[in-house]
């Protein structure tokens, strides 16, 4: 049967492993609760896709809306599809777009309209299926990918490599006079 400091040795080691054990499942659910709150937030940019056709022409409205609280920003419309066809802005949408406060700043409840169309007359009114591909960056910072009505994809930033970094040094470095003063306005005129 085993003596009691034997018994205690074994309570000890069964409670350690058991401590070890809550510890690890708490900080895995944490994460797991961190990663969906993430997400919770970028699933708030919602698209709507709308097909008209005026003039015998198909033209495809994509329509975001802001259901969050908080702003999104650098909104992109990176592409749409009508079917197999890819849709196309025509000029003046493209420079509209661009110049649009909402794609920089959507606050909460507003919307961001994006005009495309399809760029073949010939292609059938058959109601086919459409999609979007957009980015932004949501109103904590963080940058994101949406295909349609998909799960947000979190856009890590590149790392930079010892290489750039190197790189960025040695032209630091070739800098005149030293590098560390600066220029005399004279030789700016």
């Amino acid at each position: 049967m085993g003596t009691f400091p034997s018994w205690l040795t074994l309570l000890a080691a069964v409670g350690a492993f058991a401590s070890v054990f809550l510890a690890w499942r708490t900080l895995v659910a944490n994460r797991e609760n961190r990663h969906e709150d993430e997400v919770l937030l970028a699933r708030l940019l919602t698209p709507r896709l709308v097909t008209s056709y005026p003039d015998d022409r198909i033209v495809v409205t994509v329509t975001l809306r802001n259901a969050s609280h908080l702003p999104f920003h650098q909104i992109v419309i990176e592409g749409v599809t009508y079917g197999d066809t890819g849709c196309q802005q025509t000029e003046s949408q493209r420079q509209h777009e661009r110049a649009a406060h909402e794609r920089m700043y959507l606050p909460a409840g507003k919307d961001f309209d994006s005009v495309w169309v399809v760029p073949d007359p010939n292609t059938p009114f058959d109601g086919q299926d459409t999609q979007v591909l957009f980015r932004y960056l949501d109103g904590n910072g963080r940058r994101w990918r949406r295909y349609t009505f998909t799960e947000p994809e979190r856009i890590q930033p590149k790392p930079s490599s010892t290489d750039d970094k190197e790189h960025f040094n040695t032209a630091m470095r070739a800098r005149k006079p030293d590098g560390s003063s600066v220029l005399d306005p004279r030789i700016w005129h």
